[in-house]
């Protein structure tokens, strides 16, 4: 995972160590890939983004509006 300001990317190393994949810094909270599915916050919504399917797909999890209380 990167971080860039306030907002939230990913990058995918190749074995050589370069980058293979990379995912632009645009979720407000992001946590690290487990069972190819990353927890990514957008729009005020959380749902994952998918280490198999590409980057700019957002599976919506139908939580909306999530705050501390």
């Amino acid at each position: 995972m990167i971080r860039q300001g306030e907002r939230r990317g990913f990058l995918r190393l190749d074995p050589e160590g370069g980058v293979a994949s990379f995912i632009a810094p645009q979720y407000e909270d992001a946590f690290r890939f487990t069972a190819g599915l990353a927890p990514v916050k957008i729009g005020g919504r959380w749902g994952y983004v998918s280490d198999g399917k590409p980057w700019s797909e957002l599976i919506d999890t139908g939580i909306a509006d999530i705050s501390p209380r």
